[in-house]
């Protein structure tokens, strides 16, 4: 097995307690260049030494953390790289796997996330494709809950998506919005559709982090991309609700896109295949 060495602690008056995980990768196995996680482990000990991963003593999560590290994460970051060839093998930069890691320990037990993390990993470590890998897209993942890990890898897995936004008509003249940021979201079991009261907040994170675009003075040709409307829990409530101050519901049709960052960020993180370079 892979051996891991526990780092002194280090503690002063001023400063929290810290430990260090460190994996060694000077094994048996880890020298037999045929076996991936033994080539992945040497390629990251390098980088496990110099980048650190202060954890808290106080954190309630340390010593989940330190069991995956020194476990779990070899497997994750095996079958991650197990198809970049030998001779493709580089250490990752610590300005991307210094981050990463850390993050990793507060975030390997939401599987949406850890997996964007620890695939981040691999693509900065093939030197085929690592100049994708950028620094930033650490601080990308770092601001995205579970739940958005998850919906963001089918937003980014396609160039253009079709969304739209409910108006109403005031009677005294002008549109309100009554819902915005609407998706075809469907339930993943029986495929109906189903609505999420944290997504339009969502849709206006993934625009704040740069990974899309939303333009509503726009839509995509094709109608038949827009037939989910007019199904959607949002529009047949606002339908049944018409007020004395609101006397119609208008769908203002528009178009999601994903920005070249977004599409950078989709490959480095395993969402898409990389492009050539």
């Amino acid at each position: 097995m892979i051996e891991k060495e526990d780092i002194e602690a280090v503690a002063s008056a001023t400063t929290a307690v810290g430990e260090l995980i460190r994996v060694a990768g000077e094994t048996h196995e880890a020298k037999q260049a045929g076996q991936n996680i033994g080539r992945a482990a040497v390629t990251l000990t390098a980088a496990l030494n110099n980048c650190l991963l202060p954890i808290a003593a106080v954190n309630f999560g340390f010593d989940r953390a330190r069991q995956y590290f020194g476990n779990l994460f070899q497997t994750d970051i095996a079958k991650a790289t197990e198809k970049i060839p030998v001779e493709a093998l580089i250490e990752p930069k610590a300005s991307v796997a210094g981050p990463a890691l850390q993050a990793l320990a507060f975030s390997h037990d939401e599987p949406d996330l850890k997996d964007l993390y620890i695939r981040l990993l691999a693509t900065s470590m093939d030197s085929r494709c690592a100049s994708k890998a950028h620094p930033a897209f650490v601080e990308i993942l770092r601001q995205l809950t579970a739940k958005e890990a998850k919906l963001l890898q089918l937003v980014l897995s396609v160039n253009y998506l079709p969304i739209f936004r409910v108006d109403g008509d005031v009677i005294q003249g002008g549109k309100r919005t009554l819902h915005t940021n609407i998706l075809d979201l469907r339930n993943e079991v029986t495929m109906q559709p189903q609505e999420d009261p944290e997504h339009p907040a969502m849709v206006d994170n993934w625009v704040r982090l740069g990974l899309v675009n939303v333009d509503y003075d726009r839509h995509l040709v094709s109608e038949k991309e827009y037939e989910f409307m007019e199904t959607r829990p949002e529009v047949l409530r606002c339908r049944a609700k018409i007020t004395s101050t609101v006397n119609e519901v208008v769908l203002q049709k528009g178009i999601m896109f994903t920005t070249n960052l977004g599409a950078q960020f989709a490959e480095a993180t395993g969402i898409r295949n990389p492009s050539a370079n």
